[in-house]
């Protein structure tokens, strides 16, 4: 299929549920825009029929996929491995925790980011050198990840990968076999483990873009509303915001109750418009999910 969007959802029901929430507000923006689940049967276990017609395929990768040699859970490994797994030339891949903001055609975005080869949300760059501004990176020293990795005097991104977009071809190719080979192998140097990754995806597409010179079309390029980067803004509605984001973010361990309430009352309106029952209405993921208990 030329375009269309993953969702990917794995472990605990919730994440199903976040998913199929996303995929609601989406199907009430278009009714039949492409829309994949990545998943396992753990994580649609709580799902509808109804919600699981909301997608229009959900495909059950082999779990070398989003588990390490050793056998342990590794939820953010289909990431790097997206180029095999997404059935779409074009593809735009959103974390489960997010809500399409209503009045944005799902088509129309993608069509805009035709031609790019790759694109992530970031705030910026920095250059590599003795000067590297180490904020830019929150997955380790900037100076021993430059070093590390044999990066120096590139560009080094602040990435978000709940919002990324890649086309199919054999330069995308090559930048995810890079970021495969720098997330599956043992860190080069001293990072900050994510959920038991010793490397996450983000720190391995930093990697990969300054590789490979693959950088964002934009920066900064930021699609996704999300309270704690744009704290100015944590009092606006999703309408406020439509204009300048597609989708509104609850990502992190824990969400102030104003932002709750906004993301169970777009979850319920999706739902009635579509005629669907039972919503999902947000848990804080470390009342849920142990190793999200800091981050």
């Amino acid at each position: 299929m030329e375009k269309g969007i993953i969702i990917i959802a794995l472990g605990h029901p919730y994440y199903g549920k976040m998913a199929a929430a996303l995929a609601a507000t989406i199907r009430c923006m278009d009714a039949d825009f492409p829309v994949t689940l990545l998943s396992a049967d753990s994580a649609i276990a709580h799902l509808s029929e109804e919600e699981k017609r909301l997608f229009t395929t959900i495909d059950k990768p082999h779990p070398d996929y989003y588990t390490t040699d050793a056998g342990e859970f590794s939820p953010l490994k289909p990431r790097v491995f997206l180029n095999d797994l997404s059935p779409y030339d074009r593809t735009l891949c959103i974390d489960a925790d997010n809500l399409w903001i209503q009045g944005n055609s799902p088509g129309a975005v993608l069509d805009g980011l035709a031609g790019n080869f790759f694109t992530i949300s970031n705030t910026g760059h920095t250059i590599t050198d003795e000067n590297a501004d180490g904020n830019m990176s929150q997955w380790g020293d900037i100076h021993d990840i430059a070093w590390a990795y044999r990066i120096q005097n590139r560009k080094f991104y602040k990435v978000y990968a709940e919002w990324f977009y890649f086309e199919r071809n054999g330069m995308t190719d090559r930048f995810f076999t890079t970021a495969q080979q720098v997330f599956m192998e043992p860190p080069k140097c001293q990072t900050i483990k994510f959920i038991g990754q010793p490397v996450t995806e983000e720190l391995a597409f930093c990697i990969a873009m300054a590789r490979h010179s693959l950088y964002p079309h934009k920066e900064p390029y930021v699609p996704t509303f999300w309270y704690y980067r744009e704290k100015e803004k944590s009092g606006k509605f999703p309408w406020e915001l439509k204009a300048s984001y597609y989708t509104y973010s609850l990502g992190g361990n824990v969400t102030p109750d104003w932002h709750v309430n906004v993301y169970n009352n777009l979850a319920a309106y999706a739902y009635q418009k579509l005629g669907l029952r039972n919503p999902y209405r947000w848990k804080n993921k470390r009342d849920f999910i142990p190793e999200r208990e800091k981050i």
